[in-house]
């Protein structure tokens, strides 16, 4: 009889089901799907205790479409994502107000709110707001009771995405992503 460790599929099971990508958005217009979004509190110890919003989408369609765009700072060239790609976009809340702003445009995106109704919702419920989209069963929260909320209740929600590489004060590439309400 052979080992358990010589069989391909014996370390199927310390694997992660969810989707492994670290692929950004590149510019172009998307229409994008909602597949996760959760809080990270870093652990690395250059950003220790930094908390950053991490979130997910499944390229949809593409509504502008790039190739070979040569990028502001490191002058290569890069295509639009594609249709299928599976897209991370991590907001580190560390960048202040510019990251706020981020994470406030993308909830009001995601859950439908136009930026005039956005204007009238008071702080508190954009806390919980923004709690409550990154919520997995099974997480605990400072400052709400949990018991009924829904697990990722963003998740499969669409919106729509504009992507444009911006040059940096150092000289680097970086990409702002905007966010709206599924046309």
């Amino acid at each position: 009889m052979k080992s358990l460790q010589t069989n391909p599929f014996s370390l199927l099971g310390d694997v992660s089901v969810g989707p492994t990508t670290n692929i950004y958005f590149k510019d172009g217009r998307y229409g994008a799907r909602i597949m996760d979004v959760k809080k990270k509190i870093s652990e690395k110890p250059q950003t220790l205790g930094q908390t950053s919003v991490i979130i997910q989408f499944s390229i949809e369609k593409v509504i502008t479409q790039y190739t070979d765009l040569i990028t502001p700072g490191e002058k290569k060239k890069i295509s639009s994502n594609p249709i299928g790609e599976v897209v991370t976009c991590h907001i580190m809340l560390a960048w202040g107000e510019s990251s706020l702003k981020m994470l406030k445009r993308f909830l009001a995106a995601a859950a439908g709110i136009s930026l005039k109704q956005a204007a009238d919702i008071d702080s508190d419920k954009w806390f919980e707001l923004a709690e409550k989209a990154c919520y997995h069963l099974g997480d605990s929260c400072d400052y709400f009771d949990t018991a009924g909320w829904e697990d990722q209740p963003l998740r499969g929600g669409k919106v729509t995405i504009q992507a444009h590489t911006k040059k940096t004060t150092k000289g680097g590439d970086f990409t702002n992503v905007e966010f709206e309400i599924a046309n």
